[in-house]
């Protein structure tokens, strides 16, 4: 028979484990789109796609009929159709966060 002088470390007793004990409070989430987010996904999709409309008119360098310089006509056209889509995106944010605002408003204490 085994007697405890014959303990190998396996079969050695573990000490038991410690009590969990909570880390400091996590601090409170910020809500996803801020205000900034939205207004500047919305704003700088509008910059961009002037900026593309124009640089777009300018590829074209008055060769309306064949298309004009084979790089930088897709490049602009790509370019305002990205902005048309990060303008619909700054849109969507803007409407969450109206929402957000108007769930979150307090009624008036009389």
């Amino acid at each position: 028979m085994d007697t405890p002088d014959n303990l190998t470390p396996l079969d050695a007793p573990t000490p038991p484990p410690e009590p969990f004990q909570p880390g400091p409070p996590l601090a409170p989430r910020q809500p996803f789109p801020s205000w900034k987010q939205a207004l500047i996904t919305f704003f700088g999709g509008i910059v961009l796609a002037a900026t593309s409309c124009f640089g777009f008119a300018l590829s074209l360098g008055g060769n309306f009929e064949h298309g004009g310089n084979d790089f930088w006509t897709p490049v602009t056209a790509i370019s305002f159709c990205a902005s048309l889509l990060a303008i619909f995106v700054g849109f969507v944010f803007l409407i969450m966060r109206i929402a957000r605002a108007m769930m979150e408003k307090k009624e008036p204490v009389r």
